[in-house]
């Protein structure tokens, strides 16, 4: 009978005795488990630095977080509004006042203005140009912005040939997250820019936003009260 071909048997080979890590790599697993550890320790414990923080331009303003009284304010403004009539009324016919007023504030810069009239400026919300026109824009008329804006007067300091001028406010952190075009209401933003100037005495402040397609321009005056320029004559001591 003829040989059938057996298939080949596998073959065996002896086993392998296990290999032990040398020195070296025995010290680098032991680097790399600890430091595996160590970054999920640190995660862990700093998660908060971890978060995601949004840019406050993106993140909506929420008005509830401050108290606002809107009848409150409308009454001030009321008041704000007759009192800067009373005073073009006293400064057109107190010849003292007048004197005062040429004295002290009609300068050609704000500079020449002494400083301690610097942080006595009241406005004049009859006089104020853009502001409804950005409240609007922003969706924040009838909040704490627009008393922001038609409230609060500016301190000015003079610092070398410019001027810082700061308003005592709370909202500085919800007017940075107000926007019109692309454009944040922020002073260190590229489109947000400010003058100020002097004109009759009384105290001009501009600023302009240039958004993608919109630009605003934002007018506001403010003045010194006859009575505070009457504290500061020399006659009267």
């Amino acid at each position: 009978m003829p040989r059938r071909n057996r298939p080949p048997r596998p073959q065996r080979f002896p086993p392998q005795p296990a290999r032990n890590c040398t020195p070296v790599e025995t010290i680098f697993l032991i680097f790399l488990v600890g430091l595996i550890v160590w970054v999920a320790a640190y995660v862990y414990e700093n998660a908060e630095a971890f978060k995601i923080v949004e840019d406050p331009v993106d993140t909506p303003p929420n008005f509830a977080d401050y108290q606002f009284d809107y009848e409150q304010y409308k009454e001030r403004k009321r008041q704000l509004i007759e009192q800067a009539e009373r005073e073009v009324e006293i400064a057109q016919n107190d010849e003292r006042v007048r004197a005062l007023r040429r004295d002290h504030l009609e300068k050609k810069e704000v500079s020449e203005i002494d400083e301690k009239f610097m942080s006595k400026w009241v406005p004049d919300p009859s006089r104020f140009h853009g502001i409804e026109e950005f409240l609007q824009m922003t969706r924040s008329n009838g909040t704490i912005v627009e008393e922001y804006f038609y409230m609060t007067s500016p301190s000015i300091q003079a610092e070398g040939d410019d001027y810082l001028v700061g308003f005592a406010t709370k909202t500085q952190e919800l007017l940075k997250k107000l926007d019109i075009d692309g454009c944040s209401y922020s002073p260190n933003s590229e489109c947000h820019d400010s003058e100020i100037d002097l004109l009759n005495g009384d105290l001009y402040m501009y600023e302009y936003l240039s958004g993608l397609e919109v630009q605003l321009k934002i007018t506001r005056v403010f003045y010194i009260p006859s009575y505070v320029l009457l504290e500061h004559d020399p006659t009267l001591s």
